[in-house]
């Protein structure tokens, strides 16, 4: 994601454009790589990390008003006016767990938010 009138919104995005950008690293960790960085390493390459947040809600507001780029699900950052731009490298499928005390297994509350994360339907 990139703010929509970035030099590089135009896309796409080449290897070396992509790692000349800074980046908005999302993680609630201090410290430690993501799964873009993973998947950079085994190219020999690395990300010009220039803020860390600590969660999706803040980030695309960051890069809709930087320079930065933010690497990010599509489905988190579509609602945004801002260009999305394919990633020239691949990344690995995002694995996704939920999990549940099972004295909550007949819990209707629990039951529906399972049903509405398993099934990818929007929560509102």
């Amino acid at each position: 994601m990139l703010r929509k009138d970035h030099p590089l919104a135009g896309g796409p995005l080449t290897l070396e454009q992509y790692l000349s950008l800074g980046h908005i690293h999302v993680s609630g960790r201090r410290k430690g790589l993501g799964v873009v960085d993973s998947a950079l390493n085994k190219l020999g390459q690395h990300l010009n990390i220039q803020m860390r947040v600590q969660h999706y809600m803040v980030a695309p507001l960051i890069a809709l008003r930087t320079d930065f780029a933010l690497t990010a699900p599509r489905r988190l950052v579509s609602k945004y006016d801002a260009a999305l731009l394919e990633l020239p490298f691949e990344l690995p499928p995002i694995e996704s767990h939920i999990y549940w005390h099972r004295s909550a297994d007949q819990d209707m509350a629990n039951k529906w938010l399972r049903d509405k994360i398993l099934g990818g339907l929007p929560f509102f």
